[in-house]
């Protein structure tokens, strides 16, 4: 049985403060997640970026903050997994990729992110 989709769960949080905005990604978000990807972990990372972006199952399985201007500044990737419990599958995830351009590092994004993914899993895959 496929694991469901996270993103199908609750896209937008409240804003965090400074205009910033906490949602899930789209597919105008790609070349943003890109951007503060290769600013946080080098230029070589963006090829490997959108091959995780494709075969991850798209920009909605990231969590992007946006300025007042839509521009990504913040952004990370929630991998489904499945992880084995004494024999059993159990439907998980996995927060990577987590990137902030450092003018934007105070503002609160990674426990918005946090919160956000949270709130994704649950309502994937219930409480466990």
């Amino acid at each position: 049985m496929p694991s469901p989709d996270a993103a199908d769960a609750a896209t937008e949080s409240p804003v965090l403060g400074g205009g910033l905005r906490l949602r899930t990604a789209t597919a105008d978000d790609v070349g943003g997640i890109v951007a503060v990807e290769t600013a946080a972990f080098g230029d070589p990372d963006g090829a490997g970026i959108l091959g995780a972006i494709d075969e991850g199952g798209g920009p909605e399985n990231w969590a992007v903050v946006v300025d007042d201007h839509d521009r990504v500044v913040s952004a990370s990737a929630l991998l489904d997994l499945t992880v084995e419990v004494d024999g059993c599958p159990v439907p998980s995830g996995q927060v990577e990729w987590v990137a902030t351009y450092p003018e934007h590092a105070s503002w609160g994004q990674g426990a918005g992110v946090e919160q956000l993914r949270r709130s994704q899993l649950r309502a994937a895959y219930g409480d466990h």
